[in-house]
């Protein structure tokens, strides 16, 4: 078991905290953080007569555990972890919490339960999307998180809102992907729009 260095509590869990709010609790990064890795990285490059420019001895700060480290390193590189274990900590504690965020936000409804919410004559005409190997409609059509996941992801915003119907919308699954990560509206406007869906059919279910 670790302890949190944020909120002390105890946990088994890869990486330095016990979750991502505790983790993130570190940031944004003060103005002496900022200025002490702007001065690392600053004259890094000391050029030896060989001309392939490594450093005599060159000051970093991990990323995972914020302590200082001296490496020696080529002029183009920048260490970014002091150790093998905390680079494995940070990409393990990270990768863990995308792909379990990511999971949290997938659509669970049926559109076809909301028949004033959704155009769902768009899946007559153009068929549902599927995959080559699985039925290879490409062109079919698929839904889209209007407020994308990796942007809930990066600002933290409760996976409900991201998975609600609210936040979905009906495209050609070609179009989706021109649309990749992008938002179609702001965060305020899907708060309104939950509002607005949750008034008319969570009261109607009561």
């Amino acid at each position: 078991m670790k302890l949190c260095p944020k909120c002390s509590a105890e946990h088994d869990k890869p990486g330095t905290f016990c979750s991502r709010k505790c983790a993130n609790s570190r940031g944004p990064r003060t103005e002496e953080f900022k200025r002490k890795v702007s001065e690392k990285l600053s004259g890094r490059t000391h050029t030896h007569g060989n001309g392939r420019g490594f450093n005599i001895e060159t000051e970093f700060i991990c990323l995972n555990c914020e302590t200082e480290f001296k490496a020696k390193v080529n002029s183009k590189t920048t260490r970014k972890f002091c150790s093998c274990k905390c680079h494995t900590e940070f990409t393990r504690w990270n990768h863990t919490e995308k792909e379990e965020y990511y999971r949290k936000c997938k659509f669970t409804f049926n559109t076809f339960d909301y028949p004033d919410f959704f155009n769902n004559s768009l899946f007559e005409q153009y068929g549902t999307y599927s995959a080559s190997n699985r039925g290879n409609n490409p062109n079919g059509i698929s839904r889209d998180h209007a407020y994308s996941v990796s942007e809930g992801f990066k600002n933290n915003i409760d996976p409900k809102l991201i998975s609600h119907p609210a936040n979905c919308v009906l495209m050609k699954h070609d179009e989706n992907n021109k649309k990749n990560n992008k938002c179609s509206l702001t965060l305020n406007e899907l708060t309104d729009k939950i509002c607005v869906f949750d008034e008319k059919y969570v009261r109607v279910a009561e």
